[in-house]
C-alpha cells in the first residue's frame, strides 16, 4: 500500500518544479490525476465492449486504445514544462472516444454521453481565469455534444453477440456511466478541495511566520544591534581606559554573536519554510563539527565559565548534512549554555542503537516547566525567554533543529525537570540507506 501511494504521488507530481506557484502546481497535479482516470476509464470500457461483444468492436478498441496511448503525451508535456499545451490536449482528447462510440455505435441509450456533463466542469478546474475564452469554448462544445446525444441522436438497435439480453447490457452500461462519471467528478473535486484546504493552511502559516519574522526583527535583533551602535558611539567619542575598553569590546562581541545566531536561525527557518533548505548527506566526523561549534560559542562558554565535557570519539562518523548538523549542534549547545548557571557543566555523550547514533547533550541548568516541555515536543515553539545572564532568545533555534533532524531521517527527545536541568537527545543515521 505504501509503495502504491508513493507511485501515485510520483505520477501526480510529474512536471512539478520549485518555480511553480501553488495555484499552478495544483492545476498540474489535477491534470495528471484526470489523465490517469481517463486512461483507466478507456481501459475499463474497452474491456466491457469486449465482454459484451459490442458491434464495431475493432474500430472502438482502436480509437479508445489510441486516445489512451496518446494521453501519455500529457505527462511528457508536463515534464518538459508545456503545461498549457498539456491541458489543452487533455481537454480536447477526452471526449473523442465518447463521441465516436456514441455517434457510430451506441447512441444515447447506454448513457455514455453523461460524461460530457463532467467535461463541462473540467476546464474551470484545469485552466486559470486568463484562459476564460478557452474555458467558454470547451463549455459550449461539451454542452452542444450532450444536448445532441440526449435529444437528437437516434438509438441503434444492434443485437449484441452476448449471453446477456440487450436490456441488461444497456442498463449495465448506463449504471456504469453514471457511477464512472460521478466517481471521476468526485476524485478531481476532492483533490481540488484538498489542495484548497492545504493552500489555506499554508497561507495561515505564512502569515503567522511573517508576523513572527517582523517581531524578531523589531525586538530580538533591534536590541543587540542598538547596543552595538551605542558602544561604538562611546568608543568613537571618548576612548575609555583599558579596563572599560575591554568590557565594552566583550559586550560588543557578545551582541555580535547573539545577532549572528539569531540571523542564522531566522534564515534557516525561512529556507525551511519555503522548501529551499538543501540537504547533501555524506559521511562526516562528528568530533570535527562539535569542535567548530564550541569554537563559535567560546565567548558564551568562557563568560559563564561553563565546563563542556565531551565523550564523543574522534573517529565517530554519521551520515548527515554537515552544515545542517552543525546548525543543530550549535542551537542545542547554545540553548544548554544559555540556561545553565554560572560555573555549570554541559555533558555531550553518545550511544549506538542499530543504524542510528544517538547524541545526548545534558545540562544542569534551570530546566523547563511541563507546559514548556509539552509545547516544544509538539513543535509549537515557546515564548522568548531570557537566559540565566539575560541572554535573549527567539524560540526559533529548537524549532529549526527539529526539522533539520527529521529531514535527515533522525528523531529527537527532550527530558527536563525544573531547577535540575535538561537532556536533549537526537539521532542521525550511522550508515547511508540501502536501495
Amino acid at each position: 500500500m505504501k509503495k502504491l501511494i508513493e507511485w501515485v504521488s510520483r505520477v501526480l507530481d510529474v512536471g512539478k518544479t520549485n518555480d511553480l506557484t501553488v495555484d499552478s502546481l495544483v492545476r498540474v497535479q489535477i491534470t495528471n490525476l484526470v489523465t490517469v482516470l481517463v486512461i483507466l476509464s478507456n481501459v475499463q470500457y474497452t474491456a466491457l465492449f469486449f465482454y459484451f461483444q459490442i458491434p464495431g468492436l475493432i474500430p472502438v478498441t482502436l480509437v479508445n486504445g489510441g486516445i489512451a496511448f496518446g494521453l501519455f503525451g500529457v505527462f511528457y508535456l508536463n515534464k518538459i514544462g508545456k503545461y498549457h499545451l498539456a491541458k489543452t490536449i487533455l481537454i480536447s482528447f477526452i471526449s473523442v472516444p465518447i463521441t465516436f462510440s456514441a455517434f457510430f455505435y451506441l447512441g444515447p441509450e447506454p448513457g455514455i454521453h453523461y460524461f460530457y456533463l463532467i467535461f463541462i466542469i473540467l476546464p474551470f478546474v484545469l485552466f486559470s481565469y486568463e484562459n476564460k475564452f478557452l474555458i467558454f469554448f470547451f463549455l459550449v462544445l461539451n454542452l452542444i455534444l450532450y444536448d445532441y446525444f440526449e435529444f437528437f441522436c437516434k438509438s441503434y438497435q444492434y443485437e449484441f453477440n452476448s449471453i446477456h439480453p440487450r436490456s441488461f447490457i444497456i442498463n449495465f452500461l448506463r449504471i456504469t456511466c453514471v457511477v464512472s462519471s460521478i466517481s471521476l467528478l468526485s476524485f478531481f473535486m476532492f483533490y481540488f478541495l484538498r489542495n484548497v484546504y492545504k493552500n489555506q493552511s499554508l497561507l495561515i502559516r505564512s502569515n503567522f511566520n511573517k508576523d513572527r519574522i517582523f517581531s524578531i526583527l523589531a525586538h530580538d535583533l533591534k536590541g543587540p544591534i542598538g547596543s552595538m551602535s551605542t558602544f561604538l558611539d562611546i568608543l568613537i567619542e571618548d576612548l575609555p581606559e583599558k579596563g572599560q575598553l575591554l568590557k565594552s569590546l566583550k559586550e560588543l562581541r557578545k551582541n555580535t554573536n547573539q545577532s549572528y545566531m539569531i540571523l542564522e536561525n531566522l534564515l534557516d527557518w525561512v529556507r525551511k519554510d519555503s522548501g529551499k533548505l538543501n540537504f547533501t548527506q555524506e559521511y562526516v566526523l562528528v568530533k570535527q563539527i562539535i569542535d567548530d561549534v564550541i569554537e563559535l560559542l567560546r565567548f558564551q562558554i568562557s563568560e559563564k565559565n561553563i565546563q563542556i565535557v565531551q565523550k564523543i570519539p574522534l573517529d565517530l562518523e554519521v551520515y548527515c548534512d554537515q552544515r545542517n548538523t552543525s546548525t543543530i549542534l550549535r542551537n542545542v549547545l547554545s540553548n544548554a549554555i544559555k540556561y545553565s548557571l554560572e560555573g555549570g557543566q554541559v555533558v555531550m555523550d553518545w550511544e549506538n542503537k542499530g543504524n542510528m547514533i544517538w547524541f545526548h547533550i545534558t545540562d544542569s541548568g534551570v530546566g523547563m516547566t511541563e507546559q514548556t516541555l509539552m509545547s516544544i515536543n509538539r513543535k509549537e515553539g515557546v515564548s522568548t525567554q531570557y537566559g540565566t545572564k539575560g541572554e535573549k532568545g527567539t524560540g526559533l533555534g529548537l524549532l529549526v533543529s527539529f526539522e533539520l533532524i527529521e529531514n535527515q531521517g533522525g528523531e529527537f527527545r527532550i527530558e527536563s525537570e525544573l531547577k535540575k536541568g535538561t537532556n536533549f537527545s537526537f539521532s542521525l543515521p550511522r550508515l547511508a540507506p540501502s536501495n
